[in-house]
């Protein structure tokens, strides 16, 4: 008897330490995270004609007063992004954009 109440117990404190990091570990909302909507330097909404590239993901912008302002702090705005749950897409330069393994694979 007293090994199925602390295996119970057990058991119970196993479960409940895993959901309790599972809240810490994924962001509250959407765990895939949301597309950028907002600017990250002013928060109006984007322009997707207006956007730079960096570290291999596209940024965009409200107006391009804005580019100059996050090039003096880009890791400023992608840090508050991450924090804010927002998923960037890549860049059309990145090689995550084009999955492909090679140039064996294009056509002639």
């Amino acid at each position: 008897m007293k090994r199925t109440i602390t295996a119970s117990i057990l058991v119970l404190g196993v479960a409940l330490a895993g959901s309790l990091y599972a809240q810490k570990a994924v962001p509250k909302g959407n765990a895939q995270g949301k597309p950028q909507t907002v600017c990250p330097v002013l928060g109006n909404e984007i322009d997707k004609d207006v956007h730079v590239d960096y570290k291999g993901k596209r940024i965009y912008f409200c107006c391009a007063a804005c580019i100059e302002d996050f090039n003096k702090a880009p890791e400023k705005y992608m840090e508050q992004m991450r924090r804010a749950g927002v998923v960037l897409e890549n860049s059309p330069k990145s090689p995550d954009a084009h999955p492909h393994r090679g140039h064996g694979e294009h056509r002639r």
